[in-house]
């Protein structure tokens, strides 16, 4: 009877432990912000950066939650962020990494930022520290350009484009594709199930010809835009467990404003994959914030959310 009485109790503590078992399971990405755009919307407030939230979405998917980190903070307070999180996600979006000022190219304040923390995740990883940085589209970019050391970008006529993915001999053995549907990876190699919306890239012949990319990077597969040009459309770090990738995973499921994104239930899987990928490598790493309070208040979900419709359905607008 006695043990009948205390059972309500050693349940409850059960399930307790088994939700915080659970909880500690999800990894946290830190979402590197997009410089401000209103894209036409007129905003009252001074929002400095947003966020597709497609992004948050497809994250969330795969297990994760999300903070932000904001491309205009002191270098302190990301390398704060940076030791609280798992992983670090440099978004897809069309802000410049490059500007002409007095007849020279410069790096703009947001390219100074994304490659600095592409150089202090490798700061990280060579301390010991697991340290994984995915990058689509521009944040694809951002970590050709910090391996490279320099401005190895050259234009492409990929915008609002579905692409052939063709595998190099490196894919089936990667971390990253090794584990993928060998189905889906023959689909994406004989139609044009992949969407990649980029007018700038880094071309098979310039890595080829840059030792520090080779030293770098493993491309896993290459891709031609319409005119026929090469360009490295998914890689993986050789030493670090970093993943680039022209390939936009987070809209399939999530966009619909343009017609060229493609919502086929592949395109989609493919999305899945990559993000279960992620998080998984996510999870070798043990940073967390000292409080939940703390997390929350980072949270990109505590940021105003709206319905924009173009360019994105739902937009994080951050202050």
């Amino acid at each position: 009877m006695l043990s009948l009485l205390f059972l309500p109790l050693i349940l409850k503590l059960l399930i307790l432990t088994q939700a915080s078992a659970v909880e500690s399971d999800f990894p946290i990405v830190g979402i590197f912000t997009m410089e401000w755009d209103d894209f036409g919307y007129n905003t009252t407030k001074n929002y400095t950066s947003y966020i597709a939230a497609s992004y948050v979405k497809h994250l969330e998917s795969g297990g994760f939650r999300t903070i932000v980190i904001k491309y205009d903070i002191p270098y302190e307070e990301i390398d704060y962020l940076m030791s609280r999180v798992n992983a670090i996600m440099l978004l897809g979006g069309r802000a410049n990494l490059v500007k002409r000022k007095k007849g020279k190219y410069q790096f703009t304040e947001y390219a100074n930022k994304a490659l600095y923390v592409v150089n202090k995740a490798i700061e990280m990883n060579d301390k010991g520290v697991y340290y994984p940085v995915f990058g689509t589209c521009l944040g694809f970019e951002a970590m050709f350009v910090a391996a490279a050391g320099e401005n190895v970008l050259e234009r492409f006529d990929s915008e609002m484009y579905r692409s052939i993915m063709y595998f190099t001999e490196k894919a089936p053995t990667s971390r990253f594709l090794r584990g993928a549907n060998p189905a889906l990876l023959y689909d994406l190699s004989y139609e044009p199930i992949a969407f990649e919306n980029h007018a700038f890239g880094v071309s098979y012949e310039k890595y080829l010809n840059n030792p520090r990319l080779t030293d770098f990077f493993d491309p896993l597969a290459i891709s031609k835009d319409r005119a026929g040009k090469i360009n490295i459309a998914i890689a993986e770090g050789k030493k670090y467990p970093f993943y680039a990738m022209m390939v936009h995973p987070e809209k399939p499921p999530y966009e619909y404003y343009f017609p060229e994104i493609n919502h086929d239930i592949r395109a989609i899987q493919l999305g899945h994959y990559f993000v279960r990928i992620f998080a998984s490598e996510a999870k070798k790493n043990s940073n967390k914030f000292d409080t939940d309070f703390e997390f929350l208040k980072n949270s990109a979900r505590s940021y105003d959310l709206y319905f924009t419709h173009y360019p994105f359905e739902q937009t994080y607008f951050i202050l």
